[in-house]
């Protein structure tokens, strides 16, 4: 994979990447956490596609309600792009100078960091697009909290990326 990955970057005039993360106990867990989610949105994406219509709500206002409807394919859609992201953030962690971070050039101590920053983003990402898959079935799971799910987990990021980059931006001085 790092050859690969090596030999594509320069078509796009990205340098090659001049450190490589190696795998630690924490990073294998962040994985096996984010590789737990993605099984688990599939799993919920196919049992909500058997128990729903052919029509799903897709879409919802502020209040929870559907305010706009697609097919159930859509359900896999969802999982399908939740899985290139977890893999794309997966690769991301182990290449941490190909990141644009806060404060320019990342330097090697923050590569740690940086790491841990982008597989969190990753649990995170993957959660938001489970919370979506959930409230699409928020007909057949009653749960009050599934349409405040999204924006939960949009606070979230938020208040992560903020954090981590002010972390990342005063360990570069």
């Amino acid at each position: 994979m790092k050859r690969i990955l090596e030999n594509i970057f320069p078509l796009f005039g990205i340098k090659k990447p001049r450190a490589k993360i190696g795998r630690t106990l924490e990073g294998t867990i962040f994985e096996a956490v984010t590789a737990i989610l993605v099984v688990l949105m599939w799993i919920t994406a196919a049992l909500l596609h058997n128990k729903m219509g052919d029509v799903i709500p897709t879409h919802f206002d502020f209040e929870g309600n559907p305010n706009d409807y697609g097919s159930n394919s859509t359900l896999f859609m969802l999982a399908g792009a939740g899985t290139f992201i977890a893999i794309s953030f997966c690769v991301c962690a182990y290449f941490p100078s190909l990141r644009n971070m806060p404060g320019g050039e990342l330097k090697p101590q923050n590569y740690a960091l940086a790491a841990r920053f982008t597989r969190i983003m990753n649990i995170e990402c993957v959660l938001i697009v489970f919370s979506a898959i959930l409230s699409m079935g928020q007909s057949v799971i009653h749960l009050s909290i599934i349409p405040h799910l999204v924006s939960i987990m949009i606070a979230v990021i938020i208040i992560t990326s903020i954090y981590y980059s002010i972390k990342i931006m005063i360990r570069q001085r």
